[in-house]
């Protein structure tokens, strides 16, 4: 059986904004590609730590209270489970 994940939009919106690829975000926020495309697209529905989530506003230019909150509401609501 496939496993869906859910994706954190506020990510994938600001980076598509901006034209970035997932490559360019990771690189810019000194985060393997890996880890930044696990982030976005969800299969790390976990807790983040701060200072990424900073890295990552940095480099999408997004307010870091705007990127807690919409990470507060992605964890309240989702809590890392998987979507089949």
């Amino acid at each position: 059986m496939k496993k869906y994940y859910q994706l954190r939009m506020y990510l994938y919106e600001a980076r598509q904004t901006k034209n970035y690829s997932m490559r360019k975000v990771a690189n810019e926020a000194l985060i393997s590609y890996q880890h930044y495309c696990n982030l976005e697209t969800g299969k790390r529905g976990g807790k983040v730590s701060f200072l990424i989530l900073y890295r990552i506003s940095k480099v999408l230019d997004l307010d870091i209270d705007y990127v807690y909150e919409k990470e507060k509401e992605y964890q309240e609501v989702y809590n890392g489970k998987e979507f089949y």
